[in-house]
């Protein structure tokens, strides 16, 4: 099994618009959810997981995403 088993090309974000954690994760839920992730009815549950699981210490969620962003290391 492979990296990209598990990457979903359709809900890639080239240029996130993002300036913060929360908002960071919801506009990558919302692409996956965009590129047929999950039912409307999940989003916010899905979200607010991920946000739970922020809470409980950071998973580095906001250094990953500038770095695939932005093309430059945090």
């Amino acid at each position: 099994m492979s990296l990209m088993d598990f990457v979903v090309g359709e809900s890639i974000i080239v240029d996130l618009k993002a300036t913060g954690k929360e908002e960071a994760i919801r506009e990558m839920v919302g692409s996956l959810h965009r590129a047929g992730g999950w039912a409307n009815d999940d989003l916010e549950s899905v979200i607010r997981a991920i946000l739970g699981r922020e809470e409980l210490g950071s998973t580095g969620m906001a250094r990953v995403w500038l770095f695939l962003t932005r093309g430059t290391r945090p």
